[in-house]
């Protein structure tokens, strides 16, 4: 009897190999309903050595990220730029951070690349071209992720349940610059007398022209002209460490008192920023009295407030006009500019005070409280903000850039599935994956559709990932999955990446549905994972970067070796198992593969059984395919089978294999095939020969 065997398919290798055996490793299913046959494997791409030179450094890949021109790629500590042309790429070290191991966040706003490492924050401004360390003291203690929405840099704070909001398009920025005052506690001295006296504080907060308000549930005293609380008023002298008196404007008539007012009531300074004076004789410093310059890395934007008089400069500078640090000399003095990495003003004269320097920076802070868990990873997919945690995500939207913290939880939109991978969350293509988990247990891989998760793993997957968390004692087995989106030739593939696990799945998202969803597997010849363990899309070209070497690869469908070692191609079909569990004989087996492509003076190769190395076969001889049978349900495999592809131009060529033995009664045949060369190899099908046995 002769029938269609159905060997096209992707990966469904049951617990029990009994199920189903079936494995496609180095191929990927592809449909075409009007083709000869309705789907085929077709080999995956391979890789090329960039032979870009990144000096010294010796550590995997970390990150790649692509912004303008260039590609930023973290290889260990060092952080490299790329750039030029496919077949020409150049990297340049612009900087290092931090540690040297493990996930590195990256994202960019109009201007600046930012990178976290779990320990600290790192700003490249491609307008100044320089790479610094973010000192901001608000700056999250523990930076494990990042992304960015509507002009914000949003940092997820490892350990925390917390997220924090950059300045407005400025990642050097992420609070107050100066520590703001507390409410003091006051009276009047009453009889038309102007004095206000402090019975909390000494007038050391409040030298002559600081912006002072009122507050507290009492009465302010009676004054000509009357006060109000709220309004803004201003010191008009300092009688002693405890009296002051103020004007409705600055330098204006004091204000008297007929009335001392009735506790409790408050003054406040409200004055914004740190004291300064600069430095005379031509130099260009400005000399902090309050607050340090780690609120003022180079490329911060200042504006200058205050009732004093500003220093003379050279071009003049004025109140409200945003300038730039250029420079930072120490802990208490810096330089700036007048556009970012100009020219440093100088001044001639030292100001008088109270004047103060802002960058205008406030504490844009959030938190994620659904359940308990800490923040694992943020991402952005439809400018809607999704805050990963252990076993939960929530959504968050922007409410307005006019409030204090303007992103707010959509409390219609909660997954209830987080992640333990914080690398597994991947978005691209309009879509979003991650490796997903709740409260009692792996969840297998999710797909984000409008707002709700997806199930994008089948049984035979989410088995083999829950054996890979309990890899570790405490099921951190899975916390290094990396994920990648890649579109390769109009096909959209997610890859996950395990290196404890030491295996690589990838998620056909093209060729897939909600009831048929296929994987494959991607190894290198000795079994081993996938070397790809991030993704660049520069100028047409795609990249992976090394997840063990420093090494960057192109990616290519027209390459069929992984920088020049052999890809094993295999497929590992269904088992076949004839009703009432009668024997079989299987008298042919045939494969429809792509014929005719392997040059004539080519060697072919055959595999070595004892080590699985290759071996040289036979000077210009037809490429080599490898068929081993199981008659056991995929438990064992017999020998290793030779049969032939056409040489170029051999397109008639047939790849058969006879007299292929019997099954024993109620066992199942399972057949592997398995090809080394480096030429296209297409599965389009199979047909098989067959007779059911008498008892």
């Amino acid at each position: 009897m002769r029938k269609d065997y159905d060997l096209v398919g992707s990966y469904d290798n049951q617990r029990i190999s009994t199920i189903s055996a079936a494995r496609t490793v180095n191929l990927f299913e592809y449909l075409d309903p009007e083709g000869k046959r309705p789907k085929v494997l077709l080999p995956t791409s391979g890789l090329v050595d960039t032979e870009i030179d990144f000096s010294t450094e010796t550590g995997g890949s970390r990150a790649s990220f692509v912004f303008g021109d260039a590609i930023y790629q973290v290889f260990g500590p060092s952080v490299f730029r790329i750039t030029g042309n496919t077949g020409g790429l150049t990297a340049a070290l612009i900087g290092t951070i931090g540690n040297t191991t493990d996930y590195v966040g990256v994202d960019a706003n109009t201007f600046q690349v930012i990178f976290v490492d779990g320990e600290k924050g790192w700003i490249w401004d491609n307008n100044q071209m320089n790479f610094v360390q973010i000192t901001d003291p608000s700056f999250p203690t523990a930076p494990i992720d990042v992304c960015y929405l509507d002009g914000f840099f949003v940092v997820a704070n490892g350990g925390t349940n917390q997220f924090q909001l950059s300045m407005f398009n400025q990642g050097l920025v992420w609070g107050t610059d100066f520590t703001a005052p507390t409410a003091d506690a006051f009276l009047a001295t009453s009889g038309a007398s102007p004095n206000l006296v402090l019975t909390t504080a000494s007038t050391t907060k409040y030298p002559a022209g600081t912006s002072v308000q009122f507050s507290g549930g009492g009465t302010l005293p009676t004054g000509t002209p009357a006060i109000a609380i709220n309004t803004t008023y201003y010191v008009k002298t300092v009688v002693d460490g405890s009296t002051f008196t103020i004007a409705p404007t600055v330098g204006g008539t004091a204000i008297t008192f007929s009335t001392t007012g009735v506790a409790p009531i408050f003054v406040t300074n409200t004055t914004v920023g740190n004291a300064f004076v600069a430095t005379s004789g031509a130099s260009p410093n400005l000399v902090l009295s309050t607050g340090t310059t780690l609120n003022y890395q180079v490329g911060t934007p200042v504006q200058f407030s205050g009732s004093g008089t500003l220093p003379t400069g050279t071009p003049t500078i004025s109140k409200g006009v945003t300038y730039y640090v250029v420079s930072v000399v120490d802990s208490t003095t810096f330089t700036i500019s007048t556009t970012p990495g100009g020219a440093a003003i100088t001044f001639s004269s030292t100001g008088t005070a109270p004047i103060f320097v802002s960058n205008n920076g406030q504490l844009q802070l959030g938190t994620i409280t659904t359940h308990p868990g800490t923040i694992v990873a943020c991402n952005t997919l439809h400018r809607r903000l999704f805050l990963f945690s252990q076993n939960y995500t929530e959504v968050w939207e922007n409410a307005g850039i006019g409030t204090n913290l303007p992103f707010r939880r959509n409390n219609s939109l909660l997954m209830e599935v987080g992640t333990p991978a914080t690398a597994s969350v991947s978005v691209g293509f309009d879509s979003m994956f991650f490796l997903a988990q709740d409260a009692d247990g792996l969840a297998g891989v999710v797909g984000v559709k409008g707002t709700e998760s997806v199930p994008a793993s089948n049984r035979a997957l989410d088995y083999q990932l829950a054996q890979y968390a309990a890899l570790a004692a405490n099921g951190s087995g899975v916390a290094d999955a990396r994920g990648i989106l890649i579109k390769e030739n109009g096909i959209i593939f997610y890859r996950l990446n395990f290196t404890t696990a030491n295996h690589t799945f990838v998620f056909n998202v093209s060729m897939s549905d909600p009831q048929n969803v296929r994987w494959h597997e991607e190894e290198v010849l000795n079994g081993d994972r996938h070397p790809a363990q991030t993704h660049a899309y520069f100028k047409g070209v795609n990249y992976y970067g090394d997840y063990d070497k420093t090494l960057f690869y192109s990616v290519s469908d027209q390459v069929y070796t992984n920088n020049g070692q052999e890809i094993r191609r295999m497929r590992i079909g269904k088992q076949m198992t004839p009703e009432g569990y009668n024997r079989l004989r299987i008298d042919r087996f045939q494969v429809d593969l792509l014929q005719g492509q392997l040059q004539t003076g080519a060697l072919g190769f055959t595999k070595n059984p004892a080590d699985l190395g290759l071996i040289p076969y036979a000077p210009n001889a037809q490429p080599v395919v490898y068929l081993s049978i199981s008659k056991d349900g995929g438990q064992t495999y017999g020998p290793f089978l030779h049969s032939t592809m056409g040489k170029i131009g051999e397109r008639t060529h047939r790849t058969v294999w006879r007299k292929l033995g019997t099954t024993p009664r109620g066992q199942g045949y399972v057949p592997r095939i398995e090809f080394y060369l480096p030429i296209p190899f297409v599965i389009l099908g199979a047909a098989w020969d067959f007779e059911t046995l008498p008892e």
